[in-house]
């Protein structure tokens, strides 16, 4: 590699560091070099030394978790809510499966903000399959409801009938959130309480438990929300709004989130 390109190289790494870490992160970085010159090792930038994006993921990801707030301190921060409204999270269930609730109550009870309930629809068969299971469940978490479907297959707008919160949030079974998805998303209410909907970025989590595919989302943007439903996993949506745009619609089967969002952006 010719040493203009080797230049221009480290030039441009040294704006990425700038930008990720700020001129601290400029300044570690170039101790690393120092202490690789001085034990004659490789420190010039080349092609190969650069990370693949799945590895600067799990980087990121590293230092995201380091930077994250301890427990005590989200406590602290929520017991300093103006407001602390109830989120009711819809799903569906079209099988008597009890493992696939449990799951999803797991991830919910293991929210640092537990002003949620969960509203689960199911079918009268299904329902009726579950009902020692199911109330066994609600037993140990009030905070788990349940709902018949009008017809054969259940939705969300079942789901919503039961539903008593200020914000509703979609879930799928399989769904995992963050322990602070839900204080995030509130808290950034607390900044900002006029906003209908909030949301947050995403990503897949493989067999072994490997985070990987993220989603970084953009701010609000109506034009790329008419080619995906960018906002639907995982974000809160005011139910007055959603109210009074007439709610689901039913005969759209699995799309009914999606022309909720939809309509909402037409507001």
């Amino acid at each position: 590699m010719s040493l203009g390109r080797r230049i221009s190289r480290t030039l441009s790494r040294t704006r990425e560091v700038w930008a990720d870490e700020g001129i601290a992160g400029v300044f570690r970085q170039a101790g690393v070099k120092l202490g690789l010159l001085v034990r004659g090792e490789q420190f010039l930038v080349d092609g190969r030394s650069r990370p693949s994006i799945e590895d600067q993921y799990q980087i990121w990801i590293h230092r995201q978790e380091a930077s994250r707030l301890a427990r005590e301190d989200v406590d602290r921060a929520i017991a300093g809510f103006t407001s602390t409204p109830l989120v009711s999270v819809l799903t569906v269930l079209d099988a008597d499966d009890t493992v696939r609730i449990s799951a999803v109550l797991k991830t919910l009870q293991a929210q640092a903000y537990g002003r949620w309930e969960l509203c689960v629809a199911l079918t009268p068969g299904v329902r009726g399959a579950l009902t020692d299971a199911l109330a066994t469940l609600q037993a140990s978490e009030p905070r788990l409801r349940v709902e018949s479907s009008i017809g054969d297959i259940p939705t969300l707008a079942d789901a919503c009938r039961i539903a008593g919160g200020d914000f509703l949030a979609f879930l799928e079974m399989d769904d995992e959130l963050a322990p602070e998805a839900l204080f995030e998303l509130v808290s950034r209410l607390q900044q900002e309480p006029a906003p209908d909907l909030v949301y947050s970025d995403e990503d897949a989590i493989t067999a072994d438990g490997r985070r990987e595919d993220p989603l970084f989302k953009p701010d609000w943007s109506p034009d790329l929300l008419l080619s995906t439903n960018y906002v639907a996993r995982f974000g809160l949506l005011r139910r007055r709004l959603v109210d009074e745009i007439g709610g689901f619609s039913t005969e759209l089967g699995w799309g009914q989130a999606y022309d909720l969002v939809l309509r909402l952006r037409r507001e």
